[in-house]
């Protein structure tokens, strides 16, 4: 195999046992485009069906490595939960290796069809939602140093994707006014983040925006469904913490929810066989 391929297979060996990594498995991807021939090759290995993606930011450390300011992972069908307003929900995550809370707003999409070039303008990206959520974002990896070692290390292991958590129901009327909404994250009893989404660029349709353009640059052989989500990048910050611990995440008046950390385990996904 050759030095990507090692990569990715190190990964999904990694998580299929639900194990964590000493270290980085080989030399850290240097540029995108090994980076993500790492995770569509990690894409193909797992076997199971896309539901979407999370888009994430690209540190100003490595901006001018990586000319890119975000970064998107794949989120697979069984990671994708639902959670009522004041509900909790479990969610798995590597013990031994990095995991994190993220406030997020979770969107469904529609009308891909219908694109066929660059999506140059936040209304025009807009257009392309069709429900929107509360939610979260379960960051996690068999790594403990993924985050540190910049966009190559992140985008290799699946964006750094260990679940997406859907909350109640947003109107879409509140898709242009979500910088108007105080999200406040606590976890065990402390208040770790309080922020409101950032407006215009950095912010949900900014993630909107990119994703739209980066899923018209997948292979043909990645089958994205047709209404996929988008979890649309961390609000509060990007919180780090482990099994055992619990978030409480407040999206003001639109609702919220609890999320408890547990280990996760190995998993049964396998590479479909032909």
């Amino acid at each position: 195999m050759s030095q990507l391929e090692n990569i990715s297979a190190a990964f999904v060996s990694a998580r299929r046992a639900g194990r964590a990594l000493p270290e980085f498995p080989g030399t850290v991807p240097t540029t995108l485009e090994d980076a993500y021939a790492v995770q569509h090759a990690s894409i193909r290995a797992w076997g199971e069906p896309i539901a979407g993606f999370k888009v994430g930011g690209v540190a100003p450390d490595f901006a001018d490595r990586f000319p890119a300011h975000r970064l998107a992972g794949p989120v697979f069908e069984h990671l994708v939960q639902t959670v009522t307003d004041g509900g909790t929900v479990d969610v798995p995550v590597f013990k031994g290796g990095f995991a994190a809370y993220e406030a997020e707003y979770v969107m469904r999409l529609g009308g891909l069809d219908r694109l066929d070039g660059p999506v140059t303008t936040l209304e025009e990206a807009a257009g392309y939602v069709t429900a929107l959520h509360i939610g979260a974002e379960i960051a996690s990896s068999p790594l403990f140093t993924l985050n540190a070692l910049g966009p190559g290390s992140i985008i290799s292991d699946f964006g750094n994707q260990a679940g997406v958590v859907i909350g109640p129901e947003v109107d879409l009327s509140m898709l242009m006014r979500l910088p108007e909404i105080e999200v406040v994250t606590v976890i065990d009893g402390a208040e770790i983040g309080r922020a409101t989404a950032a407006p215009a660029k950095g912010g949900p349709l900014d993630a909107l925006q990119f994703l739209l353009n980066h899923i018209q640059t997948l292979p043909d052989d990645i089958a994205l469904p047709d209404s996929p989500l988008l979890s649309s990048g961390a609000i509060t910050g990007v919180h780090a913490s482990g099994p055992g611990t619990t978030s409480t995440i407040t999206f003001g008046q639109l609702g919220q929810f609890t999320i408890n950390m547990t280990a996760t385990a190995a998993t049964n996904h396998e590479t479909p066989t032909t």
